[in-house]
């Protein structure tokens, strides 16, 4: 079969890479970089989070301070393209033990990181939808036992 001579094929290429851009490659795109930040993101904690089950809870704060700071200034986190700095609390808990061979108290840290990213490429038909077109916040929970119990309670 033998293509008319008008140019129809050609005034229609601009419309469909158009539309497989913004509804197929650039929301793929987003949704990638979501995934990256996401793993960035629970990284973050879990590194807060070892660091707090080993230090006294009064050099928590200055602690996770100093490692949002690192994790801001390396690869991950600069790719991440985080909004402001992370925010980190930590909480302390006491579970006792009954019925175990050595009955007792253990005391839990709990580490929650909150992360607000901006999307990769943002799409502005999308404005409203969080990752494609508006900034995601991710908050990440992690709980670990303490290495040193009494260091809870300084």
């Amino acid at each position: 079969m033998l293509r008319k001579q008008g140019g129809s094929a050609i005034a229609e290429l601009g419309p469909a890479l158009f539309l497989l851009l913004i509804v197929g490659v650039f929301p793929v795109v987003d949704a990638m970089f979501a995934g990256y930040t996401y793993f960035a993101s629970v990284l973050l904690n879990n590194l807060e989070l070892r660091e707090a089950s080993r230090i006294p809870a009064s050099d928590t704060e200055d602690a996770m301070t100093r490692i949002a700071y690192n994790w801001q200034n390396s690869g991950l986190g600069r790719l991440a393209s985080v909004i402001g700095q992370p925010q980190t609390q930590c909480a302390y808990n006491v579970v006792n033990i009954e019925g175990a061979v050595h009955p007792g108290t253990e005391t839990y840290v709990t580490v929650s990181t909150t992360v607000t990213v901006k999307p990769c490429c943002p799409i502005p038909f999308f404005g409203k939808i969080p990752c494609l077109g508006a900034p995601v916040t991710y908050s990440i929970v992690g709980k670990k036992i303490m290495e040193n119990q009494s260091l809870a309670s300084m």
